[in-house]
């Protein structure tokens, strides 16, 4: 017969207490990030827990911890908060602790992680001082599409005089299409018409967080003394090329298959939009411009941003890139190493260096070329869990990315909630990290493994 356990033999036993402690510490942390802004002290517990979700993440309490999560910041979750704004805004900048900072416009192409989006704003932003506009994607569910409204009713009941555009004319978005570049070029120009005095202006996904504080990427930014980050390097290997020297048309039959999804422990590979290649070549580019290879992600300034949507040389560019393929990869690029001179003369300095030696927008983890990827690839991305925090952490440690790339809290809602946590410990490091930014954090986890076999 089996020896018989009675409840003192297993509360008292190390990993009963210890499983006991963590439940009600997982209850206390969950509450309150259900009701309003996290105490610090329940931030700190976040920062003691979730690296130890990343170094084991079998514990049964995990389990358990992400069906909470799910419920409290899953869409339907932030769709339910979006009534109450008092517990949907949980900010983590303090506009009087740092009252001198360079005005930014952020330029967002969201498309359906509501969460993800909160969390975002909750680290962008800082009372009234920045500017966002935020592009549903068409085909995002009308619940969806309201939420947001909300959200941004929220932010401005909140702080006054905070410009937040949510615009009614969308349109549908799919990936490697041109839309991508329209809905993000919308936003540009509403952004350009507000009455907002921004003076740079950053283009980002709704599913990407600030690798740093708001503080420190304001100031990074404000060392560049009027000067735009536009990544932009010649393209090497054939494949680059394919996506300009052919037309490329959107494939909207719901029987063909885009690249699978593969999501660990995944989802279906679901029937979706693709971009398909035609026989019809395309003319070259127009002032015989050269095709560089850059990202999405982009800092402007304002001279650049008119540039982009009123001169005619940008015009021209942007018709010919409009049946593409990812053309957003090559536009920002390519306009970057324009030169015009007082003859209208139009040249590229293909000589110049590369922006991302002085400052790299975005940090993203590519199949076969970045650290393991614990989350899964999407179109060769790596969607982060909690488990790859800790080589995001390695990565942002000696350079400066402003921004991770990507997020999405239905495959781990999680991932987001521990980022925002590790962001906002380095808040207490303010003033040391003005000073050595580059190094990034100073945390050290190897002492917050938790043994679950003791």
């Amino acid at each position: 017969m089996g020896r018989r356990v009675g409840l003192c033999g297993i509360m008292c036993s190390p990993r009963g207490v210890l499983g006991w402690l963590l439940g009600i510490t997982l209850t206390l942390v969950i509450l309150s990030l259900s009701k309003g802004p996290i105490p610090m002290e329940v931030g700190l517990v976040i920062n003691r827990f979730c690296p130890s979700l990343w170094h084991d993440m079998k514990v049964r309490n995990v389990f358990a911890l992400k069906k909470q999560m799910e419920m409290n910041f899953s869409n339907q979750a932030i769709i339910k908060k979006s009534y109450n704004c008092s517990s949907l805004i949980n900010p983590i900048n303090d506009p009087s602790a740092i009252p001198e900072g360079v005005p930014l416009a952020f330029s967002i192409v969201f498309h359906r992680e509501l969460s993800v989006l909160a969390t975002q704003l909750d680290m962008l932003v800082n009372g009234a001082r920045h500017a966002f506009c935020i592009h549903v994607d068409a085909k995002a569910k009308p619940i969806i599409r309201d939420s947001v409204h909300r959200m941004a009713n929220c932010y401005r009941q909140r702080y006054p005089g905070i410009t937040i555009i949510v615009p009614n004319d969308t349109i549908p978005v799919y990936w490697g299409h041109f839309s991508l570049l329209q809905s993000d070029l919308l936003c540009g120009r509403r952004l350009y018409d507000s009455d907002h005095d921004w003076q740079y202006m950053m283009s980002i996904a709704g599913t990407e967080l600030p690798s740093v504080p708001l503080s420190i990427l304001e100031s990074k930014l404000l060392s560049l003394n009027g000067r735009s980050i536009i990544p932009s390097a010649t393209p090497s290997g054939p494949h680059f090329h394919e996506r300009f020297s052919h037309v490329w048309e959107l494939d909207l039959k719901p029987t063909t298959y885009s690249r699978p999804n593969r999501i660990s422990g995944g989802d279906d590979p679901k029937r979706q939009p693709k971009m398909t290649q035609s026989k019809i070549v395309k003319i070259p580019p127009p002032h015989n411009l050269v095709i560089l290879k850059g990202m999405r992600n982009v800092i402007l300034n304002r001279t650049m941003v008119a540039f982009i949507h009123f001169h005619p040389v940008a015009k021209n560019f942007l018709q010919w890139m409009s049946n593409s393929m990812i053309p957003e990869e090559g536009f920002y690029a390519t306009l970057a190493r324009v030169r015009i001179y007082q003859d209208e003369f139009v040249t590229q300095d293909l000589e110049a260096p590369n922006d991302e030696e002085i400052l790299v927008p975005r940090l993203a983890f590519w199949e076969g070329h970045s650290d393991p990827c614990f989350g899964g690839y999407v179109h060769d991305v790596c969607n982060f869990n909690t488990q790859d925090i800790p080589n995001l952490v390695n990565a942002t440690q000696f350079q400066t990315f402003l921004f991770l790339n990507k997020f999405e809290a239905t495959k781990d809602p999680l991932a987001p909630i521990c980022w925002r946590s590790h962001v906002e410990s380095r808040l207490s490091l303010i003033p040391e990290l003005h000073s050595t930014a580059v190094k990034g954090s100073s945390l050290d986890f190897s002492d917050m493994k938790i043994n679950y076999n003791t």
